[in-house]
């Protein structure tokens, strides 16, 4: 979620789920997000695994990277 102080802020960026075990199922979103802060992005392309989410945005001229291990399963 993206904090309330930056929801309304001009964001630009992209989602990547990096596989470590196969780049063939690395996938990269453009940012999107309702309006409560909450990422939007298809999910039904990805394989199930282990991924590591790298988020990368600008919001307000500032950058921001997060980099989080997910668990994919269908």
């Amino acid at each position: 979620l993206i904090p309330d102080s930056l929801r309304t802020a001009d964001r630009v960026g992209d989602v990547h789920f990096y596989c470590p075990y196969d780049s063939q199922n690395d996938i990269k979103f453009a940012l999107k997000t309702k309006d409560d802060g909450t990422l939007i992005f298809d999910t039904a392309a990805l394989k199930d695994g282990r991924y590591i989410l790298k988020l990368n945005c600008n919001l307000n001229g500032k950058s921001y990277f997060i980099e989080k291990d997910v668990n994919i399963s269908s």
